[in-house]
């Protein structure tokens, strides 16, 4: 399923998403058809910010109205749900009373918050909130009206809170990210180095008034520019590959400027907190992104990042480039907002041996991480190889991949990646489920209703297992690559053991037009 795009509509649309998102430099000369340009700039995070330089110099530019109607009726919706969200959140910091161990609500809302302008309003899927006495946020939002649907203590997300389209999730610290400057085929090195704890945001928050709703508690600016880089580090280093448009949304590096250009933002305390969370591989990534995309850097942040000079070469994601390619960076950080390439190239880069798609459960081969398979095969460090096996066959309705992971009792979490969308299971220990919401978003995006079984499978040998089937119309006209994703946990999911990164090369029977051959 290769992805291309030509690098001057490239250029282009990166013109248009770095001018919505508030970057100096000239005006686009037109703007693409609305329902087009629309998922960019949603994806982006960039709504209001687009309809705000709509009123500031784009209101000449050929297809502004179009597009000014279009993001109106988009932006009134965002603004719904956002109040909707904002009255949730002042109710439960009334409830709270005065108590000095307040519940911070933080990312999401934090930017509209601090500045007070409806144009960085944003709706989060749900509300993020840490506090230091969990019992008794347990206890107050029941009694709200809300019913705990999720509680894992050991969990950085350890519970989530439902009232109608009200998700609340409760966090045990904000996690940071780390990944080391390794480089080769199929190596993704990563792992939680810690996280932002309570006593961080209890010692940098402020509560402020958010109109005639009330009032909030969330991060200080020097706090919430620390978190928002974290989280750009975070789906930077947990995307194998770079989606097509927006792996890193314009919209979260124009809020590190806003919490940068703060009144109250002190660098120096910028610079303390960002060394105390171990966060100098976050700030550096957004030092880079910042300086690319035109935003220019803020003063503190050089000094917070690990090196000024970004090293950007630590996952499998840079797939065309070699150590000392000139322009391998800026090529990255290009493909991070918007991708030229396609998952075929970033598997020839990988150079997997192929592998053979076909037959029934009787006849095809199972494929291991053993030393000495022969596809590529990256493994995190830690503690040893992860044993994963799996296999790859035809059926009538689509592709199946059933896979497996001796876990010894642990955790395990599988993703199936094929380029543009990911599929993922789990299984505790004997209970074996899929993440809702990946298919949510898949038949969203594409229409696509997506068959798992989540039973044992007995050629396993008793290895916790889960199949997936692609049904023809994801493989069309064939898809020849695959990335396979195991991850071993010890309570948690958070708590990584043990990781395999598998780029699959498929051998693929061409199918006939209209459908997917069997082998």
């Amino acid at each position: 399923m290769t992805h291309t795009t030509d690098h001057g509509t490239v250029a282009r649309t990166l013109e248009t998403l770095r001018w919505a998102a508030g970057v100096g430099g000239a005006t686009p000369q037109e703007f693409g058809p609305a329902d087009t340009l629309l998922p960019l700039l949603m994806r982006h995070r960039l709504v209001g910010r687009t309809l705000e330089r709509l009123e500031d110099s784009g209101s000449a530019v050929r297809g502004a109205a179009e597009l000014r109607e279009t993001m109106q009726t988009q932006f009134t919706g965002v603004l719904e749900k956002c109040r909707r969200q904002l009255s949730a959140a002042t109710e439960i910091d009334r409830a709270w009373g005065d108590a000095p161990v307040r519940p911070v609500l933080f990312k999401g809302l934090t930017a509209f918050a601090l500045t007070g302008k409806l144009s960085r309003m944003r709706p989060a899927g749900d509300l993020d909130v840490i506090c230091g006495d969990t019992d008794r946020y347990r206890t107050l939002l029941p009694s709200l009206g809300y019913e705990e649907v999720r509680f894992h203590p050991t969990g950085h997300e350890m519970g989530a809170f439902h009232r109608d389209d009200i998700c609340i999730e409760l966090h045990r610290f904000s996690p940071v990210c780390w990944a080391p400057p390794v480089k080769g085929a199929g190596v993704r090195g990563f792992r939680h180095e810690g996280g932002i704890p309570y006593a961080v945001f209890s010692a940098h928050h402020t509560r402020v008034p958010v109109g005639d709703e009330g009032t909030v508690t969330v991060p200080t600016p020097e706090l919430a520019a620390v978190i928002t880089c974290t989280n750009l580090y975070k789906d930077y280093a947990l995307n194998g590959f770079p989606r097509p448009f927006g792996t890193t949304p314009l919209g979260h590096l124009a809020e590190i400027v806003d919490f940068a250009a703060h009144p109250d933002f002190d660098a120096g305390r910028f610079v303390e907190i960002a060394r105390e969370c171990r966060a100098a591989p976050s700030v550096e990534l957004a030092v880079a992104l910042l300086d690319r995309h035109g935003f220019g850097v803020p003063p503190a942040f050089p000094a917070a990042a690990s090196d000024p000079a970004p090293r950007l070469r630590n996952l499998a994601m840079d797939y065309a480039f070699t150590d000392g390619t000139p322009g391998a960076d800026e090529q990255l950080l290009d493909d991070l907002v918007v991708r030229r390439g396609g998952f075929d190239d970033y598997l020839a880069y990988l150079s997997p041996s192929p592998v053979l798609a076909g037959g029934d459960a009787d006849s095809a081969p199972w494929y291991r991480t053993a030393p000495g398979s022969d596809f590529s095969v990256g493994t995190t460090v830690d503690t040893g190889d992860l044993d994963v096996r799996f296999r790859l066959l035809l059926t009538d309705s689509g592709l199946r991949c059933d896979v497996g992971v001796r876990n010894d009792g642990a955790n395990f979490e599988v993703l199936l990646d094929v380029g543009d969308h990911g599929l993922w299971g789990r299984a505790d220990a004997d209970d074996h489920t899929v993440d809702s919401q990946v298919y949510q978003r898949l038949t969203k995006i594409r229409g696509i209703t997506v068959a798992t079984s989540v039973d044992p499978i007995e050629e396993c040998d008793g290895v916790s297992s889960f199949s997936v089937e692609l049904p023809p119309d994801t493989l069309a006209p064939a898809v020849s690559a695959l990335e396979l994703t195991a991850l071993l946990s010890v309570r948690t999911y958070e708590e990584k053991q043990r990781a395999a990164v598998i780029p699959i090369r498929i051998g693929l029977p061409r199918a006939p037009a209209g459908g997917v051959s069997r082998a």
